[in-house]
């Protein structure tokens, strides 16, 4: 990120803050051209993708010189050369093996992704419909680019670095499983900000499921974000300390918005709906931090928190995914994925029993979210 910044450095903010809406613009373009991959309809993947773009968790990180939203960026043109028409395999090689080793540099934490990226596009080379001899030849080139790419750049860090790392990364390698749980449930995990998670988490896998013709891309999708979750979240500091929540996983999450604008197409209306509120809540949430920007500063690493504290038309703001409480487990959160689950994988059936499961869970969100005092 630094590299890419130090031209713009004499423009001041301005210039950086161009360098990252280009950043920014790009990777959504990835997403949309992965959603297009998955056979997603224009509608869907224009809706939840703009949606998205405009949400609290997206735009903060967008406009801060984090490595987090260049890393989605690169993961989406990764997959999507991954998924490139089966014709234009050495576009894809080339592609991929771009994306794959820039995205250590761009952070170390990144590098798990590139690596799996390698991989996918080894097999993919695998499964082609051509001779073995032309199979092999594409095969064997990638895996040669990718054993070169990673050579190079793990080579760099050990003369950086003793032990190969500035972080100590495989120090605290799941040494607390229990912070890829609460990444996902817990109050300062990405629920606060960006509920819609849940239901893109769900999406893929009930595409992986349901749609054979989609269940190896969407397993390649939940393979990497499985992959962050897992080396990224699985230690004390699971959160990403003094930053917006989710920071560990913006890099992947992003991706299974290809995956979740199939479901949509095949929900019914309380489905569909489901995701546009949570969706909304994201979006509402940067509107109201940016009509609010000049009281807040930069304290909106917590903008339900923020706006309460800095904004006063926002005082008696509460948040119903603000979930909280001892413990690796939270009863309102295992709610919420259930009851989502159970209007994916119902699909367009019973669309009452399924307005009355949200129904509930909202009411059941906003009674334990509400102030003790106005109760």
């Amino acid at each position: 990120m630094s590299f890419l910044l130090a031209p713009v450095f004499p423009l001041g903010n301005w210039g950086r803050q161009l360098v990252l809406g280009l950043i920014a613009a790009l990777s959504v373009c990835g997403l949309l051209k992965l959603c297009e991959r998955f056979g997603a309809s224009a509608r869907a993947s224009m809706l939840i993708t703009g949606l998205f773009g405009a949400s609290a968790w997206w735009g903060i990180y967008a406009v801060r010189a984090l490595p987090e939203v260049l890393g989605a960026g690169l993961a989406a043109w990764m997959m999507t050369g991954v998924l490139m028409e089966r014709g234009r395999r050495w576009e894809a090689v080339a592609l991929v093996s771009a994306c794959a080793a820039a995205l250590p540099w761009a952070y170390v934490r990144f590098a798990p992704v590139g690596l799996i990226g390698f991989g996918l596009l080894v097999l993919r080379c695998l499964a082609l419909e051509k001779t073995r001899r032309e199979r092999s030849a594409m095969a064997a080139a990638s895996a040669a680019i990718g054993a070169a790419a990673f050579g190079f750049y793990i080579a760099v860090q050990n003369a950086m670095f003793m032990g190969g790392s500035a972080q100590g990364s495989w120090d605290r390698l799941f040494t607390w499983p229990a912070g890829m749980w609460l990444m996902m449930s817990d109050g300062r995990g990405i629920g606060y900000v960006f509920p819609a998670a849940g239901w893109l988490v769900l999406s893929a896998m009930h595409l992986s499921i349901s749609d054979a013709g989609n269940r190896r891309r969407s397993l390649a999708l939940l393979s990497l974000f499985a992959a962050v979750l897992a080396t990224s979240c699985g230690w004390g500091c699971w959160h990403g300390g003094a930053c917006v929540p989710g920071r560990y996983i913006v890099a992947v999450l992003p991706l299974l918005l290809a995956p979740a604008a199939v479901v949509f197409d095949r929900q019914g209306a309380v489905g569909r709906w489901w995701l546009i509120a949570l969706l909304l809540f994201s979006t509402m949430h940067f509107a109201l931090v940016l009509a609010a920007l000049p009281a807040i500063g930069a304290h909106f690493a917590f903008p339900t928190r923020a706006l309460r504290l800095f904004a006063p038309f926002s005082r008696g703001l509460v948040n119903g995914f603000d979930f909280a409480g001892p413990g690796p487990v939270h009863a309102l959160a295992i709610a919420f994925y259930a009851i989502t689950a159970a209007v994916l994988f119902l699909g367009r059936r019973a669309q009452t029993m399924q307005a009355a499961l949200l129904a509930g869970l909202v009411a059941a969100l906003a009674l334990a979210s509400w102030p003790a005092g106005a109760r």
